[in-house]
């Protein structure tokens, strides 16, 4: 499962190159490490036997620069061939977010590529998970040997799933590229899905700077691998779920003035002592939760203005206390939950400040707060109240 460091505005993600043995898991790895500029990766870390095969696992930490305001890292791992460190396998498909299945060319591998693909499905279990939610593909690698199976035959044999896949000769660096690209396109597809990441940022417009290298030049003398770029793939990826469009909320009008007072203006709200249990959201997602307090109080001129105080916490691991002075601004009309509502506006009383404060004039006089511009700011609304935002940016 991705993880986000607020922090350090990271997003970290693990995609697992599965296999059978000597498929050329390690192999892609090595590629990857040698043409991705020393900027964008960690060292690569390989545990192997004498044989030059993966003992435990490798782990290559890469850096595919910032998306949707977060540094992301993605933690590149591979499992052990050999059927006999299993437990190993499965270790390492524990909190995985997308999985590369290395397919040998090779004729008489075909049996082996089955009992992975078999293999992995049965280890995915172990977590709730599967393939049909889960982003994976296929590399069908050393396509340049002359015993190589065609694609169409290992399309009917082995991709009985209908996943995409990419063509690959990994000792050629052909097709590693590939393959890294349309896994990480397919995570943080995922990752981007409504309620994947309870805890993430809104959304930014930056465009994620590539960290991978120029295509190789290729003289024309060299064996031709077929095209990897948008192969055919049965499966729909991603699930319908994650794609149905939201519903569209009703239109609704701009903020109206309520009726004005008798003296010109919206009548200030009295005696105002109002307590609140509230979620924290940082856009759409709920990061933490708080209690509110606001509160009339007389200012030392005699008149009155109102207190703002919070206690929160934010993701489950900071605490903030924060009180604040605000002034009343007047009324408006808005939607909330497709409902017209008649909100008490308050603002912060320091001008730098950006925090506003709606009161519902009813009976229940529900708090919502925000504070930063639209959507991309911490707000505050009544718990399981949040979809009402909406109706404030």
């Amino acid at each position: 499962m991705a993880t986000l460091n607020y922090a350090s505005k990271e997003i970290h993600v693990k995609v697992v190159y599965y296999g059978a043995a000597m498929s050329g898991k390690t192999t892609n790895l090595q590629v990857i490490h040698s043409t991705v500029s020393k900027d964008h990766r960690g060292n690569l870390i390989s545990l192997t036997t004498d044989q030059d095969r993966t003992l435990f696992f490798d782990f290559l930490p890469l850096d595919l620069g910032r998306v949707q305001g977060f540094t992301t890292k993605v933690q590149l791992y591979t499992v052990p061939g050999q059927v006999y460190y299993n437990a190993t396998r499965k270790l390492v498909l524990r909190g995985v977010d997308g999985i590369v299945l290395v397919v040998d060319s090779q004729k008489e591998q075909l049996d082996e590529n089955k009992e992975s693909l078999a293999n992995l499905q049965e280890n995915l279990k172990e977590y709730g998970l599967d393939l049909d939610t889960l982003p994976w593909i296929i590399q069908y690698n050393k396509q340049d040997l002359p015993n190589a199976m065609s694609v169409e035959e290992l399309e009917k044999e082995v991709n009985t799933l209908g996943t995409p896949y990419t063509v690959a000769s990994a000792t050629e660096n052909r097709g590693v590229k590939e393959t890294l690209r349309l896994i990480s396109g397919m995570v943080m597809q995922k990752l981007s899905a409504p309620n994947a990441l309870r805890e993430a940022e809104p959304a930014s417009k930056d465009e994620p700077e590539s960290a991978l290298p120029p295509e190789p030049v290729q003289a024309e003398s060299e064996r031709r691998i077929p095209p990897v770029a948008s192969p055919p793939s049965r499966r729909k990826w991603p699930p319908a779920d994650m794609t149905a469009p939201k519903p569209s909320p009703p239109p609704r009008p701009s903020a109206v003035a309520a009726p004005a007072s008798s003296n010109g203006s919206s009548a200030k709200p009295e005696n105002l002592a109002i307590r609140q249990r509230s979620d924290v959201c940082w856009g759409k997602r709920r990061i933490g939760s708080a209690s509110l307090e606001l509160t009339s109080r007389s200012n030392i001129d005699g008149l009155g203005d109102y207190q703002l105080a919070e206690s929160s916490k934010l993701l489950l691991l900071f605490n903030r206390a924060k009180l604040r002075t605000l002034r009343f601004e007047g009324e408006e009309i808005r939607y909330l939950n497709n409902r017209r509502a008649t909100l008490q506006v308050f603002k912060a009383a320091d001008a730098n400040s950006d925090l506003i404060v709606w009161l519902t004039k009813d009976d229940e006089h529900n708090i919502f707060v925000r504070i930063g511009n639209g959507g991309r700011g911490l707000q505050f609304a009544p718990q399981g109240q949040s979809r009402m935002l909406i109706g404030l940016n």
